[in-house]
């Protein structure tokens, strides 16, 4: 991959976690552009760095390892929360399962450390996303936000939990 790249995903290790989040904003703007050549493009350019403004991934070469590349990020103890949510919300949207899960895991491993905003980002990027079966098997740590009793958790969790019950 790209030096740059390279040099991105190295900071997702940084100890400043303003870095990290800096990284994980140039990553996502990446792999959408990618995904979806056009769309968000005049946002995108105020984010990447101009050596990256023109850069495309191969879907077939550079973006499937790519995106594997982010995924396996959320699992790494040394890219902060912020820089998580970050690359969750990115990978999110590319509505993959594999992905989809690995967030789960992130909102299940970090249920009782998550701010109640913190929980809501993870809960607004997966839900539009998942399969009821997928919701279904994290449907523990769903109870446990509604649990909190938290004003901000309580529609989309509630939302989530009836979806299950539903079918």
């Amino acid at each position: 991959m790209n030096a740059q790249i390279e040099s991105l995903f190295a900071d997702l290790k940084a100890s400043d976690s303003e870095v990290q989040v800096e990284a994980t904003l140039v990553l996502g703007c990446l792999m959408e552009r990618s995904l979806w050549p056009g769309r968000h493009d005049a946002e995108h350019l105020v984010f990447l760095p101009p050596k990256l403004a023109s850069l495309k991934l191969n879907s077939k070469g550079d973006l499937e390892p790519f995106i594997e590349r982010m995924r396996h990020a959320l699992e790494s103890p040394d890219v902060s929360i912020n820089a998580k949510l970050g690359l969750s919300t990115a990978l999110a949207k590319t509505g993959r399962e594999i992905c989809l899960k690995t967030i789960l895991q992130l909102l299940k491993s970090k249920v009782e450390t998550l701010s109640d905003e913190q929980a809501y980002g993870l809960i607004a990027a997966i839900l539009p996303r998942s399969s009821l079966s997928l919701l279904k098997e994290y449907e523990t740590t769903l109870n446990q936000l509604l649990a909190r009793g938290s004003e901000r958790l309580n529609q989309p969790v509630t939302m989530a939990l009836r979806a299950i019950h539903k079918n």
